[in-house]
This record gives C-alpha cells, sequence and structure tokens, in this order.
C-alpha cells in the first residue's frame, strides 16, 4: 500500500472505531514497515557521508 502518513492515520482511527482488527494491523504493520525502511536508509547514508 502506498499512502500517506496521515491517510494511514485514518485508516488506523477508522479501523480502531468500527472494530476492524485485520484492517487495523495491516496498517499498523504498513506504518512500521515505511518507519523502518526510513531508519535504514537514514542509517546508510550517514556511513557513506563517512
Amino acid at each position: 500500500m502506498a499512502y500517506m502518513l496521515s491517510t494511514a492515520l485514518a485508516l488506523l482511527l477508522s479501523a480502531s472505531y468500527l472494530a476492524l482488527p485485520t484492517l487495523y494491523a495491516e496498517v499498523s504493520a504498513c506504518i512500521i514497515t515505511e518507519m523502518a525502511h526510513g531508519l535504514f536508509h537514514a542509517a546508510s547514508t550517514s556511513n557513506v557521508l563517512r
């Protein structure tokens, strides 16, 4: 899934309100994946600059 953080948070809140645990888990996993992806690139670029 490709969407912005604001959309992801809106989906997360909606899934929580509507009691849709599968959607909540999917959106949570996507947010965590995107955060981890960003951390990987931040670490790899700082190593290149040294």
